[in-house]
């Protein structure tokens, strides 16, 4: 593991990551609940009730809940500069998060517009303080944390136009009198926050992340900033150019350049100096894997080579949500979590030298064959999503795979929060 470069004295209290990471499965598993209490009537299109209810539940619950916990973490040991207000703020915007995640997906199934409402109050200034307080720390570095730094300040801007759009579209529906250029911005919503939020703030991350926990050689330092610059440039072209060909060099140059990533990606965990199995590993291969396929079928949709059908819009989305970003955020926490709860338990013996000896080691919090398990349940999962797209009628089995998949991600997360509480009272109480 190489650390070089980060600056881990900077790291905020384990809780602050922690609330966030120990809740996202749980939106997980009311995701499954509720494509199985769908039953195969829901999966006749992306955009009916039940299927957008669970596609939030995952992406605002399970996703952003993920990526706003890392952000927390991950700024401060890149740039040496923490989120301001960190200690009041990560739980008041958990808390507008999970509110807001839920009553939108209820809004989604009653269209009732009070839910809507507390869902547009509750999302909106969740996000506004969590973005303001981290535009005005990303706005202030100079240099600190290079290139990742770079791709996480567009990751955030993207994400900040994607909210903004759907919260309008949310305003819409509740009656209030937008425009209607604004109102029906449904595919530029969707696009921004998976190829812009999440693909850029995943970029950022694996600059650190893989070299570090993986002991692979750098990403090229050409490819560091110039592929995100290239993602964010096409996807503001895509989102307010009205010209075909213009469009199609955009959508081409985005295609490329995630493209590239990925196989560079490949390429850096093959040339990894540890080749012993690591099931990390394999998520972050699984992920990159679907984020490929799902580049490629954007790509014959670009070319109009075939017209994409309702079946093949649903195993886009799940390719690009549980396929691509899920599966890297299982593999990251899988890494993380330990590893956090280690470094904090390693910093509690500073002041008695001896108690280390009585501390576990990351596997000892996390087995290696919890995330061996791991990763065959979300493989199934996935699998049975993608099947279930075509052949709705095996959709309660592909529901009950991915309601598994999270219940174990939830237990072995909830292991790790308690070995680390054991091991801080025995390094509390050396006798």
């Amino acid at each position: 593991m190489r650390t070089d470069g980060l600056q881990l004295h900077n790291m905020p209290p384990l809780r602050i990551p922690f609330r966030f990471f120990i809740t996202a499965p749980l939106f997980g598993i009311l995701s499954a609940l509720l494509l199985l209490e769908s039953g195969t009537a829901g999966w006749s299109s992306r955009w009916l009730p039940e299927i957008m209810a669970a596609t939030h539940l995952l992406t605002l619950g399970f996703m952003a809940t993920v990526m706003l916990g890392a952000l927390f973490q991950v700024l401060p040991v890149l740039s040496g500069q923490t989120i301001p207000g960190q200690r009041w703020l990560a739980p008041t915007v958990h808390l507008l998060l999970a509110g807001g995640a839920l009553a939108l997906a209820v809004a989604f199934i009653n269209a009732e517009h009070i839910w809507q409402l507390a869902a547009m109050s509750l999302l909106g200034s969740g996000f506004s303080l969590f973005l303001g307080a981290l535009g005005l720390r990303l706005i202030r570095l100079d240099t600190g944390g290079g290139d990742s730094i770079f791709a996480i300040r567009l990751a955030a801007l993207a994400l900040l136009v994607s909210l903004s759009l759907g919260i309008i579209m949310l305003g819409a529906y509740t009656g209030i009198q937008i425009p209607h250029y604004l109102a029906n911005n449904g595919i530029a919503h969707l696009r921004l926050a998976l190829l812009g939020g999440v693909l850029l703030l995943i970029m950022g991350v694996s600059y650190q992340i893989i070299p570090m926990f993986h002991v692979t050689p750098e990403y090229s330092g050409h490819l560091r900033k110039t592929l995100p610059a290239v993602i964010f440039a096409a996807l503001t072209v895509l989102t307010i150019s009205t010209i075909d060909w213009l469009n199609f060099a955009a959508a081409s140059a985005l295609v490329l350049a995630a493209g590239i990533y990925a196989l560079f990606s490949f390429y850096l965990f093959q040339q990894r100096k540890r080749k012993i199995v690591d099931y990390t590993v394999r998520f972050w291969q699984l992920g990159l894997g679907c984020l490929s396929l799902a580049l490629l079928g954007y790509l014959i949709e670009i070319l109009e080579v075939a017209r994409p059908s309702a079946v093949k819009e649903l195993q886009w989305g799940i390719l690009m949500i549980p396929g691509f970003a899920i599966s890297i955020m299982i593999g990251v926490l899988y890494k993380i979590a330990p590893f956090l709860g280690w470094l904090h338990l390693q910093q509690a013996c500073v002041q008695q030298p001896m108690a280390i000896l009585k501390l576990p080691s990351m596997h000892d919090l996390l087995p290696v064959k919890r995330g061996r398990i791991q990763f065959w349940l979300h493989g199934l999962a996935l699998a049975l999503l993608l099947c279930a797209a075509q052949l709705p009628v095996i959709s309660p089995l592909a529901a009950v795979a991915l309601a598994a998949d999270f219940i174990w991600l939830e237990i072995s997360l909830v292991k790790v929060l308690r070995g680390y509480r054991r091991s801080m009272e025995l390094v509390s109480d050396p006798k």
